[in-house]
C-alpha cells in the first residue's frame, strides 16, 4: 500500500521540469472479472514515464472482486472509477470515451499490461508527426511464454485517401492492426469529426474492428512504432466465452455497418468490393476458431451455406449492383484466394473425425456389453 501512496504524492506535487507543453492522455480501461490481473495492468500504468495522464475505469457490471483491486489505486489522484451495469464492452469504451477530458486517447484491456513508456513513445509519435492515430507492435503473453508479433509497416506517415483505400482497404487494415483498439493512440478531435463511436451490440464480437475499420473509411493520417510495447494476454476461458458469441451475425452487422458508412461517405463500388473481401476474411477466421466445437460448428456451416444466397445484407446498394454481380464478384474473390477450398477442405476434414469419433464411442459400448 505504501508503493500506492507515494506514487500518489509524487503525481500530486509534481515533478520538477515537468514539461507543461505536454497534452493530457486519455487512458480508459474496462473491466469485467479480471481481478486476476487488474493490479499488473493498472502498476503498469501507474508507472509510466509520461505522467500527464488521466486514467477512467469503467466497470462494467464485474461480479468478482475487481472493485477490490482497481480501487488499491484510489490515492493515485489520476485514476477516476466508474460503475456501471453490464452493457458489454462496446458500452464501456464509448462510456470511458464521452468522459475523456484528454486530447489524445488510449484504450487499454484490463487483464494486460504495458510497458512503461507505452504512452510517452505513443504519444511522441502521434504528436510529432501530427497523426490521427498511431499503432505499436505488441507481445502475445499466453502463461509464462512470450511471442513477439512484428508490424509489417515501417514508422513512416501515411496519409490515408479514398484512392488507396479501394486499392487496399483489406491490406491497411490488416498491417495496421486495425482490429484492435488497446495497441493505438488517438487524437480524440479526429474521433470527434467522424462522429464514429463504440456501438456494436454485447451479444457480437468484434467491437474495436468495427470502430477501427470505420475510422480507416475516414482516411485518417497514420503512423507507426515498430516496438512491442504492448502485452497481450491469452486467456483461455476469455476464449472459451467468445466462442458463445453469435459470430456469423456479428460478422453481418458489422459488415452492413461499414458497407452504410460506406455509402454515406459516397464512396464507389470498389471499397464495397474491398468490404466484401473482409467478410470472406472474418468467415475464415470464424471457421478456424469454431473448427473443434461440434454443435457450434455444424451452425456455423449451415448459416454459412444460407449467407451464400447474399441477400440484401451482402447485396450493397441494391439500386446500383443487383445481387447476382454481386455474388459473382464475391466468389471470384474466393476462389482466388483459394478460400472456398479451404473451407470445404476443413468441413470434410472435421466430418470425417467426428464420425470417426462416434464409430468407437459405439465400438467401446459393443465390447463392454459383451464383457
Amino acid at each position: 500500500m505504501s508503493c500506492y501512496i507515494c506514487y500518489a504524492f509524487y503525481h500530486k506535487i509534481g515533478k520538477e521540469g515537468f514539461d507543461l507543453n505536454n497534452k493530457l492522455v486519455s487512458i480508459i480501461i474496462p473491466v469485467y472479472n479480471t481481478q486476476l490481473y487488474l493490479n499488473e495492468c493498472l502498476t503498469s500504468i501507474m508507472r509510466q514515464s509520461y505522467e500527464n495522464i488521466e486514467v477512467l475505469i469503467i466497470d462494467d457490471g464485474s461480479t468478482d472482486n475487481s472493485e477490490m483491486e482497481y480501487l488499491k489505486f484510489k490515492y493515485d489522484k489520476r485514476f477516476t472509477f466508474y460503475k456501471t451495469e453490464n452493457k458489454g464492452l462496446s458500452h464501456a469504451r464509448q462510456f470511458g470515451l464521452k468522459l475523456a477530458k484528454g486530447e489524445f486517447i488510449i484504450t487499454i484491456d484490463s487483464d494486460d499490461y504495458v510497458s512503461n513508456d507505452f504512452v510517452e513513445q505513443l504519444y511522441r509519435k502521434i504528436n510529432d508527426d501530427e497523426a490521427d492515430i498511431c499503432v505499436c507492435a505488441k507481445n502475445f503473453v499466453i502463461d509464462n511464454s512470450v511471442i513477439i508479433e512484428t508490424l509489417n509497416v515501417n514508422d513512416s506517415v501515411l496519409h490515408i485517401t479514398p484512392e488507396i483505400l479501394a486499392k487496399s482497404f483489406c491490406q491497411l487494415a490488416e498491417d495496421y492492426h486495425m482490429s484492435d483498439s488497446w495497441n493505438k493512440i488517438y487524437r480524440k478531435s479526429f474521433i470527434d469529426k467522424t462522429r464514429v463511436n463504440y456501438h456494436l451490440d454485447k451479444k457480437y464480437n468484434g467491437t474495436d474492428l468495427l470502430f477501427n475499420h470505420t475510422l480507416l473509411l475516414h482516411c485518417p493520417i497514420i503512423t507507426s512504432i515498430p516496438k512491442q510495447l504492448y502485452n497481450y494476454r491469452i486467456r483461455l476461458n476469455s476464449q472459451v466465452r467468445r466462442k458463445k458469441k453469435q459470430m456469423l451475425e456479428g460478422f453481418r452487422a458489422i459488415i452492413k455497418d461499414l458497407l452504410t458508412e460506406s455509402t454515406v461517405l459516397n464512396y464507389t463500388l470498389n471499397i464495397k468490393y474491398q468490404i466484401s473481401e473482409l467478410f470472406i476474411i472474418l468467415i475464415r477466421t470464424g471457421l478456424l476458431d469454431l473448427l473443434n466445437e461440434s454443435t457450434k460448428f455444424h451452425l456455423f456451416k449451415s448459416e454459412l451455406i444460407k449467407s451464400y444466397e447474399f441477400d440484401s445484407t451482402y447485396s450493397f446498394d441494391l439500386t446500383k449492383i443487383n445481387t447476382r454481380t454481386t455474388s459473382l464478384y464475391i466468389f471470384k474473390t474466393l476462389y482466388r484466394k483459394r478460400l472456398t477450398r479451404l473451407i470445404w477442405f476443413y468441413m470434410r476434414i472435421y466430418s470425417y473425425f467426428n464420425k470417426l469419433k462416434v464409430k468407437m464411442k459405439q465400438k467401446r459400448k459393443v465390447q463392454s456389453s459383451i464383457t
